[in-house]
């Protein structure tokens, strides 16, 4: 007769017990979240930030959806080619790259809404954001 603390013989030791399960559930954990957050705050932050209209939060959205349907046929070819491992951990760090670029892009609209803003006119500007009678 086994004691109840022995596992049964159809069940292997616990996932929890290896190193590397650990390591790898952390870090998608962390990517999840990370790119959750983000699919939320970048249209927020588009809105509140750059007084984005509807059309283009909507763009926003579409073309942050765009990079991970483009390459899907040609990438599962190569994946099948290639180390998984590496393949993971490198589009993870392209993943936790990719919002780094928000703040430069954001950099370069400011920039450009300034030397619109010192074309036009302030007069120009208030207009586009007076509401409809």
């Amino acid at each position: 007769m086994t004691s109840s603390t022995e596992p049964s013989s159809g069940a292997g030791p616990s996932l929890w017990r290896h190193r590397d399960f650990r390591r790898y559930l952390s870090g998608q954990a962390a990517s999840v979240t990370g790119s959750a957050i983000s699919s939320v705050v970048i249209p927020v932050l588009a809105v509140l930030e750059w007084d984005a209209t509807t059309t283009e939060v909507a763009w926003l959205t579409f073309l942050g959806q765009l990079p991970p349907a483009l390459p899907t046929l040609h990438a599962g070819a190569l994946a099948n080619r290639h180390s998984k491992r590496k393949q993971m951990i490198t589009g993870d760090l392209v993943s936790a790259g990719a919002p780094a670029g928000v703040p430069v892009a954001a950099a370069q609209l400011d920039a450009h809404a300034s030397r619109r803003f010192a074309q036009r006119g302030p007069a120009a500007d208030e207009d586009r954001r007076r509401p409809l009678p």
